[in-house]
C-alpha cells in the first residue's frame, strides 16, 4: 500500500515570500528525500515537478479573483476561493497525496479565515462551514501549518518592489488598515491554532531551514 504524501501549508500576508518558500522546500524535498512533489499557491492550479498547470478552471479563476477592477463582496471571494480550492483538492491535491506525493501550498482555507473573516468582516464559524462543504476533514487539517510574519513596514517596503516591477493585485492593494488587519489575524490564528510563527525577515534559505527543521526534527542537515 502506498504511504499518503504530506501536506504542508505556509500561510501569511501578502509580501512575505510564501511562493519562494514554498518553492525552496519542494526542491529541496525532492533533491535531499528523493520524493516526488507537486506545488499549489492558492487560488491558482496545483502544478507537478515540471511546473504543468493540472487544473485549468483554478488558474482561470485566479485571474478573476486576482483583477483588483471587479468589485465584489466579502461572501463573493469566499465563493470564488472555494470554487478554486475544491477543483484544486478534488482534481490535484488529494489524487497526489493518495499517489504518495508531497504536496507544499503557499495558502490554504486560513486564507480565506484571515482576509474574509478577521479583515474583511464575514463570519468565521461560516466561512469554516462553507469550506468543509466544498472540500473535506483532511483538507482543513493540513500535516503542517506555519504562518509567516513579518513588520509592517518591512511588509510593505517589500510590496513597494513587487508593484515597480509587476502590478499588486485585488487584496496587496488594499489600503493600510485592511492590511494591518490582516497581520494581526494571522498572529491571533497562530495563537489560536497552535500555528509556528516563523519571522520572514531573513533569506528564503534560511526561513525555509528553519520551516524544514519543524518538519523533518530539529537535528536536519
Amino acid at each position: 500500500m502506498t504511504e499518503r504524501g504530506v501536506y504542508t501549508v505556509i500561510e501569511g500576508s501578502d509580501g512575505v515570500g510564501k511562493s519562494s518558500v514554498v518553492q525552496y522546500l519542494a526542491k529541496r524535498n525532492r533533491v535531499e528525500r528523493g520524493v516526488r512533489t507537486f506545488t499549489v499557491e492558492e487560488p491558482d492550479s496545483i502544478r507537478d515537478e515540471h511546473g504543468t498547470t493540472l487544473v485549468p478552471i483554478a488558474e482561470i479563476l485566479r485571474t478573476t479573483i486576482k483583477a483588483k477592477e471587479f468589485g465584489r463582496s466579502a461572501l463573493t471571494n469566499v465563493l470564488l476561493f472555494n470554487a478554486s480550492r475544491r477543483e484544486n483538492l478534488l482534481q490535484g491535491i488529494e489524487p497526489a497525496l493518495a499517489a504518495g506525493i508531497d504536496v507544499f501550498g503557499a495558502r490554504n482555507f486560513e486564507s480565506t479565515t484571515v482576509y474574509q473573516g478577521f479583515a474583511e468582516g464575514w463570519d468565521i464559524e461560516e466561512i469554516w462551514r462553507m469550506v468543509l462543504e466544498a472540500t473535506s476533514e483532511a483538507y482543513m487539517h493540513p500535516d503542517h501549518t506555519f504562518v509567516l510574519d513579518l513588520p509592517e513596514e518591512e511588509r510593505c517596503l517589500r510590496l513597494a518592489i513587487r508593484d515597480s516591477k509587476t502590478h499588486l493585485d485585488t487584496f496587496e492593494s488594499r489600503p493600510t488598515d485592511f492590511q494591518v488587519k490582516v497581520n494581526d489575524g494571522y498572529r491571533t490564528l497562530a495563537d489560536l491554532r497552535g500555528y509556528p510563527i516563523i519571522s520572514a525577515s531573513p533569506n528564503i534559505e534560511i526561513v525555509g531551514h528553519e520551516i524544514w527543521q519543524y518538519i523533518h526534527g530539529q537535528n536536519a542537515a
